[in-house]
C-alpha cells in the first residue's frame, strides 16, 4: 500500500497565482479516493471556505505558457 503525504502550508496556483493554505488529506467516503483539502487566501466569489482536489490532480506536473511545472508550488 502506497502511503500519499503532502506539507501543509502556503502554496500558489502556478496558473492563476493565486494563493491557497494546504490543511491535509482526506480520503472521500465513495471511493477512498486521496484528496487535497485547502482554503482560499483570498475572498472566493461563493465564498466558499475549503476547496477540495485529487491528490493526482493537486500535484501533477501540467504545461502552463509552454513551460513544465507543477500545478500547485508550496511557497
Amino acid at each position: 500500500m502506497n502511503i500519499l503525504s503532502i506539507e501543509s502550508g502556503t502554496y500558489r496556483h502556478n496558473k492563476s497565482g493565486l494563493l491557497y493554505n494546504v490543511i491535509g488529506l482526506a480520503s472521500d467516503t465513495e471511493t477512498d479516493e486521496v484528496t487535497v483539502v485547502y482554503e482560499p487566501m483570498y475572498t472566493h466569489k461563493y465564498d466558499y471556505r475549503f476547496f477540495m482536489r485529487s491528490y493526482s490532480m493537486f500535484t501533477e506536473i501540467v504545461v502552463i505558457n509552454g513551460k513544465k511545472q507543477p500545478r500547485f508550488e508550496k511557497i
